[in-house]
C-alpha cells in the first residue's frame, strides 16, 4: 500500500512541477551533486499532502546524461520534482 501511495505521489510531482525551483543549493566539486541549503516543502496539487526534503539533502537532480543536457537540462522546470523524486527513493 505504501509503494502505491508513494508511486502516485511521483506522478502528481511530475504532473505539478511546471514552475522553476530557486531555493538555496550548494553543488559539490563536481559539479554533478547538489546539497540544500534550505528545508524544501512541497504540497501535492491541492490536497493536504506535503513533503518536506530536510536542509542537508544531497540530489543530482535529473540523471540526464551529459551529452544530452543541449536538450534536457538536469536543472530545468522539473527540478522541483527531480528533487522530490531522489528523496523519496532514498527515504
Amino acid at each position: 500500500m505504501i509503494k502505491i501511495f508513494r508511486g502516485l505521489m511521483v506522478v502528481a510531482l511530475l504532473a505539478g512541477c511546471a514552475a522553476p525551483w530557486s531555493a538555496g543549493v550548494r553543488p559539490y566539486s563536481d559539479n554533478r551533486a547538489w546539497v540544500l541549503l534550505e528545508d524544501m516543502d512541497y504540497r501535492i496539487g491541492n490536497s493536504q499532502f506535503t513533503i518536506v526534503v530536510p536542509k542537508g539533502f544531497v540530489t543530482d537532480y535529473a540523471s540526464v546524461p551529459q551529452m544530452l543536457w543541449g536538450a534536457l537540462s538536469p536543472h530545468d522546470n522539473y527540478s522541483r520534482a527531480a528533487v522530490v523524486h531522489d528523496y523519496l527513493y532514498w527515504t
